[in-house]
């Protein structure tokens, strides 16, 4: 008798250090992990039970403000035009015994806009009666703004490469996100217009304008100098202006060499020899004032 006693309390003794041993290493997850945990009544103020205190982190308010709903709700940080989404989106998941992920935006205390992104599911007794809702909420500010930015350099690239055409796709984004992006498409519909305007202007001027960066290599030619050298805009642009082929290129006579000398007149004839061109340089600057390449007109 006295043997089974001492092999009952040494089994519950391992029993309590193995219930405090998993106490210990959920606290470690909890406080751990880059979301806040929640488990919450299924009635219509979402009464919360209990929340872990990394929501702090995202709202700026402790747990003890929503536990019980004793200060505010959760509801009440989420942005007005979401609520509807966030309330629809749980009852729809619920309804067809699933769980849901869903993305909206919380208001923080200092009142910036905080995206998240919530995991949840319906906890249900033996008999299917909702007990209540346990899920976990991930701030997710940062990816949205990392999203952003990288939309954005996209068209900034496209832009430095002569993609006109090439816009960001506003409807992926939500809210700011998505009006950042509609403004910057059209931005560059008002650029585009302004750049195809100033092209035509160019290529309806009766001679030849050539426009290099300071490396020699065309950034513009209009159709002048299609007309004269055989040469296509499009299939030129980046490369050097010496495929021009005429007898002053890669030589001092160049209209480039002779700006940088000083003299910024050169002449040449063209291959068939029946006609002398007087090509005058000069120097591009941008707002800033500094040299970013050169014009040459035939």
């Amino acid at each position: 008798m006295f043997n089974e006693k001492s092999k009952l309390k040494k089994e519950v003794a391992d029993l309590k250090n193995t219930m405090r041993e998993k106490e210990s290493q959920f606290d470690f997850l909890v406080t751990n992990i880059p979301c806040f945990l929640f488990r919450c009544k299924y009635d219509k103020n979402g009464t919360m039970l209990s929340m872990s205190q990394k929501v702090t982190l995202s709202s700026g308010y402790p747990a003890s403000d929503f536990v019980n709903n004793s200060v505010r709700t959760y509801e009440s940080i989420i942005l007005s035009e979401d609520v509807d989404y966030v309330n629809q989106s749980i009852t729809e998941a619920i309804k067809n015994n699933e769980h849901w992920e869903i993305e909206y935006r919380i208001l923080h205390k200092d009142g910036s806009i905080r995206w998240v992104r919530e995991n949840g599911e319906a906890a249900v007794d033996e008999n299917g009666t909702i007990q209540y809702l346990d899920g976990f909420v991930l701030d997710i500010t940062e990816e949205k703004k990392e999203k952003l930015i990288n939309g954005i350099l996209e068209l900034v690239d496209a832009a430095i490469h002569e993609k006109f055409d090439t816009r960001g796709q506003a409807d992926i984004y939500e809210g700011n996100d998505r009006r950042v992006m509609e403004h910057i498409n059209q931005l560059l519909d008002v650029i585009v217009e302004k750049v195809y305007w100033y092209n035509s202007i160019l290529d309806s001027l009766p001679f030849a304008v050539s426009v290099t960066d300071t490396n020699m290599n065309w950034t513009f030619i209009n159709k002048a100098v299609e007309e004269l050298t055989g040469l296509k805009r499009e299939e030129v642009l980046g490369s050097s202006c010496e495929q021009w082929g005429a007898e002053i290129c890669g030589t001092e006579k160049c209209g480039v060499c002779r700006l940088n000398s000083g003299k910024p007149v050169t002449y040449f004839s063209n291959p068939a020899g029946n006609r002398n061109y007087q090509v005058d340089a000069s120097y591009l600057h941008d707002a800033g004032g500094r040299k970013i390449g050169h014009i040459e007109l035939f």
